[in-house]
């Protein structure tokens, strides 16, 4: 976990390493007072004036520099740890981005969000909490008692005795209290993902009239947060007590010393000065120690879990080398494939199929039969547990995922848009770089016309700029359906996939669009997967799916001719789902 950090943090050595040295000298400066202010009282004593001057402008230089210091300290740590937490962002995101498909299947989008808002925390924690606070406090309690141990080492002993002491009550409270603030903020992550999920499922919420079973939910994850709140406040107050505690025996013992010292005859005014000044500043740093250690035990789940995600390894497929693809694509062939779930479930049992060149192909059957995982396989979101998916002669876990991503371009049945303006969802395949906002505009505009989206938009207050909403909540489904066409004509690839692609298209937007999605696949090589069945008669050839396999292939007349499963899906379709 520490590692992580680490690795993260020598990205910003030489800062760091400044940064701590800084701390260090401000504590030094800071912790040389007491002496210095007992060597102006025995000069005061002694009548040296001369030295009580120097002395003095030593104390005013201390002061003057320690206060420079630190503030140049929290300067440089500061910068740095904002520097590291951009740092951190986008390495996490790099490891998000990194996984695989299966992987942000099962992840909670919410979760991440919290973590991802968390590292800049982490970061100006270890900085702050740790170092300024934490560290500076360690480092001066080993300056005054390693001070007292040579000069007056009864009182070092004291000093450590009650020290000693104390920390063991000090450790049970603190090990209550790790347990209650890591349960507190696992129940707060969970609220906070759920909230997220809740306010991005909002319609569903909405259409169910599920909001007050909705805030049922929330309200007993807060439930269970308050319990674990109160056990995590009730021990803090125990750590305090026993930091009070412990600073006011440490005053009160070195004071009945120095007072019997003193009484004796044992003990000057100076070195009464520097023993009280070192005992009250003990207990301001032994203060200081115990809040720089709390607000570090507090954020030890945050800390653990940030870190994990700082750390994760890529999980998706990268080729250990990569083949090129030549420039004119040719067939693509599905030879043998098997794929089975991680849960066990096989989705894909022995399939094989010839795509040609330019060629359309149709996938139907019922949902669940392995028509979109097949697709998924050979975008390789997925890897065949046996078989191979060749484009060109290429077994596709030989292409980087670049080159394979430029090649095939997808029309999902419910795309999803960023919550942005409709001209960076549309031009958001654009490949060249540093294009200017009229030169993306011309390249969206001419996508649109050919999706038959131009009027829809032009008819918008803000045109090409209207922001879609969250997932493209404020446009409907067909035109989300028909800005993802759009988005594909600005793609433009070799190979195109569409899945129910115009599912959510009325019959007449559907046949104006035809034209275009001719257009969109002229010499080009596509796989439909489809429902409707009247939307591939003309495609080459049709595969028939059924429990992950292939169990019919042909033509639209031939398939009827077989009268078998496919002749059966067109009777229901053609009669009508409701029928008497």
């Amino acid at each position: 976990m520490f590692s992580t950090y680490f690795k993260l943090i020598k990205k910003d050595l030489f800062a760091f390493v400044f940064y701590i040295v800084l701390i260090i000298l401000t504590v030094i400066l800071q912790n040389i007072s007491p002496i210095l202010w007992g060597e102006l009282i025995k000069n005061i004593q002694k009548g040296e004036l001369d030295n009580f001057l120097i002395l003095a402008g030593i104390v005013i230089a201390s002061l003057l520099f320690s206060t420079i210091f630190q503030n140049l300290a929290y300067h440089v740590g500061s910068k740095s740890a904002v520097k590291l937490s951009q740092i951190g962002k986008t390495q996490a995101m790099e490891a998000i981005y990194n996984q695989s498909y299966e992987y942000h299947t099962s992840k909670k989008s919410g979760k991440f969000s919290v973590l991802l808002n968390k590292i800049s925390d982490m970061i100006f924690g270890i900085y702050f909490e740790f170092f300024a606070d934490t560290f500076s406090s360690i480092v001066g309690v080993v300056l005054v008692t390693g001070y007292l141990f040579f000069t007056a080492p009864k009182y070092g002993i004291s000093i450590f005795i009650i020290v000693l002491l104390g920390v063991i009550p000090f450790l049970i409270a603190i090990r209550i209290n790790i347990k209650a603030r890591t349960e507190a903020d696992r129940v707060k992550t969970d609220y906070l993902a759920r909230v997220a999920d809740g306010l991005i499922a909002f319609e569903t919420i909405k259409s169910f009239g599920k909001e007050k079973f909705e805030l049922k939910l929330l309200g007993k994850l807060l439930s269970l947060l308050t319990k674990n709140e109160d056990r995590y406040s009730v021990s803090f107050r125990a750590i305090d007590f026993s930091s009070g505690f412990g600073t006011a025996l440490i005053i009160a013992v070195n004071s009945i010393l120095l007072y019997l010292d003193f009484k004796n005859g044992a003990l000057s005014i100076s070195q009464f000065v520097i023993v009280m000044g070192f005992s009250f500043s003990f207990s301001t740093k032994l203060n200081h120690l115990v809040y720089g250690f709390r607000n570090i035990f507090k954020n030890t789940f945050y800390f653990k879990e940030v870190a994990n995600l700082l750390s994760l390894k890529p999980s998706k497929y990268i080729p250990s080398f990569t083949k090129e693809l030549p420039k004119d694509i040719g067939d693509i062939k599905v030879d043998n494939v098997d794929f089975v779930y991680s849960n066990g479930i096989e989705a894909v049992s022995n399939v094989s199929l010839s795509v040609p060149k330019y060629s359309k192909i149709a996938l139907v059957g019922e949902s669940g039969a392995g028509k979109s995982t097949l697709i998924k396989l050979l975008l390789r979101y997925y890897l065949p547990k046996s078989g191979v998916i060749n484009i060109s002669g290429v077994n596709i876990l030989d292409i980087s995922e670049e080159d394979l991503r430029r090649l095939i371009g997808i029309v999902p049945q419910d795309p999803v848009m960023f919550n942005d303006t409709i001209l960076f969802n549309v031009t958001y395949g654009v490949e060249k770089e540093n294009l200017n906002k009229e030169e993306l505009l011309v390249i969206a505009k001419r996508a649109c016309e050919k999706a038959k989206l131009s009027h829809f938009i032009e008819s918008l207050p803000e045109k090409y700029d209207s922001i879609v909403g969250e997932r493209g909540i404020k446009l409907s489904g067909g035109q989300r359906q028909r800005l993802a066409i759009a988005r594909l004509f600005v793609r433009d690839p070799k190979v195109i996939i569409f899945d129910e692609a115009t599912s959510q298209l009325d019959s007449e937007s559907e046949k104006a669009i035809h034209t275009a999605l001719n257009e969109l696949t002229h010499e080009k090589t596509t796989l439909i997967i489809a429902h409707r069945l009247s939307t591939i008669v003309h495609c080459d050839r049709i595969y028939v799916m059924e429990n992950g396999k292939i169990i019919e292939q042909g033509k639209h007349k031939e398939l009827l001719e077989l009268n078998g499963r496919y002749a059966s899906l067109w009777k229901i379709q053609s009669e009508g789902f409701f029928v008497k």
